[in-house]
This record gives structure tokens, sequence and C-alpha cells, in this order.
């Protein structure tokens, strides 16, 4: 028994060890199997954690790419609305790097195309800046670029491009030689055969039109006339060139100017004639590109001397002139149609009549008469001549949205008539007063004082010199003719003399325009009623060294220009403000070419001789005391040689040289030009 139990209690303990070491192996799997889950899921969260990782890397990424995408946006959008200096700074941020300031990528070899377009956008954005300097850098590196890569249409297209737009930074820079000297081969790889038929033809007449710009801005005629023409030549016969307005009146306009400038008239006319039916197709009849349009086709046609054709041309260029004047008065007395159809909708009736007829008191003053407001058929006979392709198949208009580039050359496409009008239509009129500025100025020369006369009823008229003002956008007119602008002001007189006929006519000039005033008055002394003269004397206070400038371009390049602005503004006023407004002004022209300057003397070397054929009309002279550029001496000789005995002259202690062109008008001698103006009408 005893031995009984002890088995069974060993075998007992046997089961409980065998038992006990299967639960620990239970244990140990189930612990293991715990391991094993707890692993899993350590796994599967560092998992997570490691795609939340991700995740954030990525919206990071965006994070930062969004900022470039909107900023790319951004400044696209300001350039779209042409507020070039407003999308610069964005543009800039783009390719510099924030801490050097500098452009991110030095090396060109490795550039991405991302990075070509923001250096392309930003080198485009500068050139519309006027910073062609840095853009001319930018254009550079891209293409020392496009240069390494192998030959293919696409690295074809943008070493074109990019060579044609270091020209083009070059030529904005006024260094025409060298862009002349790069566009020949540009003009080669125009013809690779990488690239697309159609863009190279393109491309060439592009390339074309470059070329002739940079030679007629060197004033080599000739030369530029062969290059427009075989343009003209492409364009005519591939209908399949698609080129903007801009550049299919670059074309005609250009080569018109450069047979005006070469005597041959007859060539020039039909190309005018095109570039009139251009402009009115485009713009309408009344549209101030239309007039000058209009203005060189009747140029043309006299010099043809076919005055018949040439009488209702410019009769009508006169009324399209006239147009854009009165709608600018209109505008600043609150009367132009819009005005008045707001009026109408807003305001009284009585208030609305009061309105009407003060419009129709603007029209009548600048107009003069019912008659000349209605003259607006001058044009009706105007047509294509026969054998004269249209030019209107090969235009395109560009989106706004559109990149400039670095040539971004226009037509002339002057805002501003030859003649200003200053007129208040609430006060009688007792006169007309014809003014013509001095050298370097412009028609609004005069506006400070012709803001104040106009308020005792006199109506001022002021005209462009050729070679200044409005006249610089005037292909063929862009260089001083004093001869010319006699022709000019007798012209105008005499319509003025028509359309005004109840009124006293009188001319006044100042300065040059002095000394062209003297001279219309003793070649048309019927078409005055009197002469109002500011220092028009030649004789000048150290002109020395500006005669052996002269002398010395006239024997090494009579083309060139110098720049004689310094010492005229500087001895014109002692008035930093004044200086300061003269030298900004973009209307004004400070560099003459030697050609030019000896024109002005030999004209100004006349004044005695015509001064003494003055006879009939009475003539008032001034000349400030102060004036440190005319010596007044020689306005007291010219005094004395005019031959008429109604003469006066009046000595200004305190004036410099510019007297009725001084902005602020100095207004104490006001009522005086005011007294001998109606003193000298004649009834």
């Amino acid at each position: 028994m005893t031995m009984r139990v002890r088995q069974i209690r060993s075998t007992l303990a046997v089961g409980i060890v065998v038992a006990m070491m299967g639960s620990q192996s239970c244990l140990q799997a189930q612990s293991q199997e715990q391991k094993e889950a707890k692993e899993e899921v350590k796994e599967q969260a560092g998992v997570k954690e490691q795609e939340k990782v991700q995740e954030l890397e990525r919206t990071q990424e965006q994070a930062e790419a969004k900022p470039e995408q909107s900023l790319q946006a951004e400044a696209d959008a300001l350039y779209a609305k042409r507020l070039f200096k407003e999308a610069l700074p964005k543009y800039e941020k783009l390719v510099l790097d924030t801490d050097t300031c500098e452009i991110r990528m030095t090396s060109a070899k490795n550039f991405s195309q991302e990075q070509l377009k923001a250096l392309s956008d930003l080198a485009d954005c500068l050139c519309q800046t006027k910073q062609y300097s840095r853009a001319r850098a930018i254009y550079e590196q891209i293409q020392v670029y496009w240069n390494k890569q192998p030959s293919c249409a696409i690295a074809a297209k943008n070493q074109l491009e990019s060579e044609l737009a270091v020209a083009g930074c070059y030529f904005h820079e006024h260094n025409y030689k060298e862009a002349e000297r790069l566009l020949p081969h540009c003009a080669e790889l125009a013809k690779s055969n990488e690239l697309d038929k159609s863009y190279q033809r393109r491309m060439s007449t592009l390339v074309q039109i470059y070329r002739g710009e940079a030679l007629y801005r060197q004033r080599n005629y000739s030369s530029a006339a062969k290059v427009f023409k075989a343009a003209l030549e492409q364009l005519t016969e591939d209908n399949s060139i698609y080129l903007s307005y801009d550049l299919n009146k670059m074309v005609l306009e250009n080569l018109g100017g450069c047979y005006q400038y070469l005597g041959a008239f007859d060539k020039a006319e039909p190309l005018f004639r095109a570039m009139a039916l251009l402009d009115r197709n485009y713009f309408g009849d009344t549209d101030i590109r239309y007039g000058w349009s209009l203005f060189s086709l009747s140029e043309a046609l006299k010099a043809c001397h076919r005055n018949e054709e040439a009488l209702p041309i410019y009769q009508k260029s006169i009324f399209v002139f006239r147009h854009n004047n009165r709608e600018r008065l209109a505008t600043e007395y609150g009367i132009d149609d819009e005005q008045l159809k707001l009026a109408a909708a807003t305001e009284t009736a009585a208030e609305l009549e009061k309105k009407k007829e003060l419009a129709k008191k603007l029209t009548l003053a600048v107009y003069g008469s019912e008659a000349s407001a209605n003259n607006s058929d001058g044009d009706h006979n105007l047509q294509q001549q026969a054998g004269q392709s249209s030019m209107f198949d090969h235009c395109e208009r560009h989106p706004a949205s559109e990149k400039l580039g670095a040539w971004n050359l226009k037509p002339s496409s002057s805002r501003d008539a030859p003649g200003w009008v200053w007129v208040d239509p609430r006060v009688q009129r007792k006169a007309i007063l014809v003014c013509i500025h001095g050298l370097g100025l412009h028609h609004r020369a005069y506006e400070s004082f012709a803001k104040r006369i106009c308020k005792e009823g006199i109506t001022v008229v002021s005209f462009d010199v050729r070679g200044f003002g409005s006249f610089l956008e005037s292909k063929g007119n862009e260089t001083l003719d004093m001869d010319g602008c006699v022709s000019d002001i007798i012209n105008v007189l005499t319509e003025l003399r028509q359309d005004y006929k109840d009124l006293p006519l009188f001319l006044l000039g100042e300065s040059m325009g002095g000394a062209l005033a003297l001279r219309v008055a003793a070649k048309s002394p019927e078409l005055i009623d009197g002469v109002v003269c500011s220092v028009p004397a030649g004789q000048r206070h150290r002109e020395t060294g500006t005669k052996l400038k002269v002398a010395f371009n006239l024997v090494s390049n009579k083309n060139k220009e110098l720049n004689i602005g310094k010492g005229v503004v500087n001895r014109s006023t002692s008035d930093q403000q004044e200086r300061m407004r003269w030298s900004d002004d973009p209307n004004s022209r400070l560099n003459l070419s030697a050609k030019e300057l000896l024109n002005f003397e030999q004209f100004m070397r006349q004044n005695t001789e015509y001064a003494r054929k003055i006879t009939k009309s009475p003539v008032i002279v001034f000349q400030g005391n102060q004036d440190r550029l005319v010596k007044r001496e020689g306005t007291y000789d010219l005094f004395e040689a005019v031959g008429t005995q109604d003469k006066t002259l009046v000595l200004l202690g305190d004036r410099e040289h510019l007297i009725f062109e001084a902005n602020p008008f100095k207004d104490d001698i006001t009522l005086g030009i005011v007294g001998w103006l109606n003193a000298h009408a004649k009834n």
C-alpha cells in the first residue's frame, strides 16, 4: 500500500511536472504569439508612421511648390496687364537666391527647362522696364546653354530666338551697329533644316525687319530700303506669313520713310497709301494714327506735284487732328459723349441743355466753322492702287498676354497731333494765337502760358517743328527740317485763316521758334495780323565748343548725334526742377546730328536778312535780361533790322531764356500781351 501510494504520488508528480511543462510551453507559445502580434502591430504602426512622414513631406513639397506656382501666376497676370514694374520683382524672386540675391543657376549647362523659362521671363520683363544691359546678360547665358545642346528642332529654335534677343538688347541700348552685326547670323540660323518651314519664313522676315530698322537708325537709308523692300516682297508674295499689324505697318512706313529721305517720293506714295488704308481698316477714320498716315501720304503726293490729290488728303488729316483735340478738351470740360449721356440720366433738362450748348461752342472753337467740322470726306477716294497687294491678309492681332520680347518694335504710334489746342469755350473768342516752340522742346511746352491766356478769349494752337515732339514718331520726318517747318506753318495758317475768317490771327515763336516766326512773317505777311517774337537771335553764349564739335563730326560722321542737351538746358534756366522736367521729358529731343545742327546754324544766320523783309506786320520782341543762352545784343540788332515801323522791344530784367515756355509761366506780362493783341486786331 505504501508502495502504491508512492507510485501514485510519483505519477502525480510526473504528471504535474509534465502538466507544468506543457503549461509553460503553452505560455511560451502564447508569449511568442503575443510578441509576434506586438511586433506586427509595431511594424504596422511603423509603416503608418512612415506613410505619415512621407505624406507630410509631400505636403511640404506641395506647400513649397505652390508659392512658386502662385508667384509665377501673379507675375504673368501683371505682365499681361502691362504692369511691368510690378511684375519684375516677382519674376526676380522666382530665379534669385534669397540669401545672395543672385541667379540661382550660375552654370549654364545645369539649367532645367523650368529654370530656362523663369530666366527668359525675367529677361523679357527687364526689357519692358528698359533694363537692357541686365536682360542681355541673361539672354547670353540662355544662348550658351542652347548652343551646347544636340542638334534638334527645339535647340535650333531657341538658338535663333536667344541670339535674336541679344541683338534686340543691343539695339535698344542704341548700339545699332552691334545689333546689325549679329543679325546676319540670325538669318542663317533661321534657315536651319531642323525648323518648320512656316516658322522659317516668318523668322526670316522678322530678321529682315529688325536689320532694316538697325540700318534706318544709323541713317543708312539706302541699305535699309533694300532690306525693307525684300521684306515687303516676301510678305506680299507669301500669304502663309502672318505677322502682327505692328510689323506690317513698320515695313510700309520704314520703307516709305527711306524713300522720302532718298527723294524717291514716287516710290514712297503707294507705301503711305497702303499704310493709311491699313490704319483706317484697323482703327477707323478719326484715329490719330490714321491722321498721321494721311499726313505722310499728302506730303508724298505734293512732292510728286499731285497737288489736287494732296489737298483733300491733307485737309482730312487736319480734320482728324482737330477731332482728337476736340475730344480731349470735351473730356476736360466734362462734355464728351459719355459724360453727356450720364448727364442726361442724372441731371435736370436745363443743366443738360447748358452742357450741350457748351459742347457746340467747343466744336466751333476747335474747327472754326460748322463747314470745317463737317468736312470729313477728304479721303473718300482713297483706295489701293492697282498692282499693290493688300497688307490686311498678313495681319494678326497678338493676345494681350503674349510676351513682347527684347525687340518689341512698334510703328509710329504718336498719341499727339502735330498741333495742340487750348481753348476755353466758356469765354468769348477774341483771337487765334499760333505758337512755335524752341530747340529741343515740343508743342506742349507752351501749356502753362496757354492755359492762362485762353481764359482771356485767346485760342492757342501750338505746332511741333519737324524733328521734335510728335514728328519723332513720323518716319521720314524725325530729323530737324527748318524749311519744312516754315512750309508746315504757312499751310496751317492758310487753313486757319480760311476757317476763322472773323478772328485776328497772330504768330508767336520763342528762340528757334522766334526765328521761324520771323521767316513766316517775311514770306506770307497776308496770313497774319502780327508777330510775337521771343529771344529769336542766333548769336549764343559759349558757342565755340559746339561749333568745333559740329565741324569735327561733319568730317568724321555727319549723322552721328551730339548731345547738346546739358548745355542748352542749363543755360536756358537756373530752376533745377525745370531742368529735370525738360531733360526727362520723353517728347523733348536734345541729341542732334552735326548735319542737323549745321542746318539750324545756317537758318539762324539768315535772320537779319528776312527781318528786313517784314515791312507790314506789327512785331513785338521780348528778351530776358538774365538770358545765358542767347546774347541780348543779337536780339537788339535783329530788332533794329525789322523793316516795319510798328515794332516794340520789351526787355524783362528778371527773366532768363524761357519766357513763354517757362513752367510755370509768370503771369505779370499776360495782360500786356493781351492788350497788344487786341490793339493790333484787324476789324
